[in-house]
C-alpha cells in the first residue's frame, strides 16, 4: 500500500513584503503559501490575473502562481492555466485540490480557506445563495457547510450544497445532491451527482462525504420540509 506523503505544517497564506514585478494580466498579490514537512519547506508566491472590468474584488478561481515555482505534479485543467509574457501561471485551486487529495495534510482546508478569505476580498462564486440557516445537520453546518440552491429538472429535485468561511462574505460550491419523491410525497434516500471539475469544491466535496457518508443523513428535519416545499410551489 502506497503511503502518502505528510504536510505536518501548513499550509499557511503569509505575507511578502518584497513585491516581484510582472507583465501584465498579472499583479502581485503581496501573498505566498507556505507549508513544510520534516524534508523540505515550500514558499509560492501568489498573484492575481487582472481583468479588464478592472474590480476590486477577486474571483478565487484567478489567483495564480508561476509554473515555475511548482514543487509536484499537478492536476490542471485547461483553463486553469495561463499563458502570460511573464510566463505560464496555474490556478491556486488546482494546488490546493493536489495538496489535499495526494498528501496528509495536517491543517483543515477549511482554515486554509478562511485565512485566505480574510487577507484577500474575494468575489462571491454562487449567485444569490439561500441565507436561511438550520437545513442541513448540526455537524456539516458546525464545518461550514450550506443549502445554496435547490431546482427541479428531469422529474428530480436537486440541492446544491455550498461552503461559506465564519465571516459569511465569501460563499464556495461543494456538490450537488439528487432526490425523488416516492408516491407518498416523501424524499427517497438522494444521491450524491458525479463531479467533473478539479479544485477547492472537490476537497470541501470530499470533507463533506466523510462527515455525511449517506445523503439521507444530509438535510435535517427543517431542510426535507424546505425541499418539499419547493418541490410542491
Amino acid at each position: 500500500m502506497e503511503t502518502k506523503p505528510k504536510i505536518t505544517l501548513g499550509p499557511f497564506c503569509i505575507t511578502v513584503t518584497q513585491m516581484e514585478t510582472t507583465s501584465a494580466p498579472m499583479s502581485p498579490l503581496g501573498l505566498a503559501i507556505e507549508w513544510s514537512n520534516s524534508g523540505q519547506a515550500i514558499n509560492i508566491p501568489l498573484f492575481r490575473r487582472v481583468l479588464p472590468s478592472g474590480s476590486e474584488r477577486i474571483r478565487f478561481e484567478h489567483i495564480l502562481f508561476r509554473d515555475a515555482d511548482l514543487p509536484c505534479d499537478l492536476d490542471c485543467l485547461d483553463y486553469q492555466a495561463i499563458d502570460s509574457p511573464g510566463g505560464a501561471f496555474l490556478a491556486l485551486d488546482a494546488l490546493f485540490a493536489t495538496l489535499y487529495r495526494s498528501c496528509v495534510v495536517s491543517r483543515p482546508i477549511y482554515a486554509v480557506l478562511s485565512e485566505l478569505s480574510a487577507v484577500v476580498p474575494l468575489r462571491r462564486t454562487v449567485t444569490n445563495p439561500i441565507s436561511l440557516k438550520g437545513l442541513l445537520t448540526a455537524e456539516a453546518e458546525a464545518r461550514g457547510f450550506r443549502l445554496n440552491s435547490v431546482f427541479q429538472a428531469s422529474g428530480l429535485i436537486y440541492a446544491q450544497i455550498g461552503w461559506e468561511e465564519q465571516g459569511g462574505s465569501t460563499r464556495f460550491h461543494v456538490c450537488t445532491t439528487a432526490f425523488r419523491t416516492k408516491p407518498n410525497g416523501r424524499l427517497d434516500e438522494g444521491r450524491w451527482v458525479a463531479r467533473r471539475d478539479v479544485g477547492v469544491s472537490e476537497v470541501l466535496s470530499d470533507e463533506l462525504h466523510r462527515l455525511v457518508p449517506e445523503t439521507m443523513d444530509l438535510l435535517s428535519k427543517a431542510g426535507i420540509q424546505f425541499l418539499r416545499s419547493q418541490l410542491t410551489s
